[in-house]
């Protein structure tokens, strides 16, 4: 596995035979449509936490690889479905979707669950 850096802030993660890289949000949202073994990225925590870490990085903070926070952890627990908005939101700003960009800087500001502690 590979992981490299694409339009200068979203970290991304491809398997050693890929072209390329590919998002966090792009990795999450193939296994949740079960296109996509999640064991290859090391299972759907890691996917979850990954999707999280590329929210940060986003939004201008850096964050350790190993800092955990909000629904982040071992286990995939409660809120699928926000982490999947999120993803879909990180992938089509990525794509250059202004609303969408706007919408997820806005719930990263209004929202401290998603959002890493400042103290990290």
């Amino acid at each position: 596995m590979r992981v490299g850096f694409t339009r200068g802030y979203a970290p991304a993660v491809a398997p050693a035979e890929a072209e390329g890289f590919l998002l966090a949000g792009e990795v999450w949202l193939a296994w949740r449509d079960g296109t996509l073994d999640a064991t290859r990225f090391g299972g759907g925590a890691a996917l979850r936490d990954a999707v999280f870490r590329d929210l940060a990085h986003a939004n201008g903070d850096a964050v350790p690889l190993d800092a955990t926070w909000g629904p982040m952890g071992p286990d995939l627990v409660d809120d699928l479905d926000v982490v999947d908005e999120l993803a879909a939101l990180l992938v089509a700003t990525f794509r250059g979707d202004e609303v969408a960009e706007r919408e997820l800087a806005e719930r990263y500001a209004s929202d401290h669950r998603i959002r890493p502690p400042r103290a990290l």
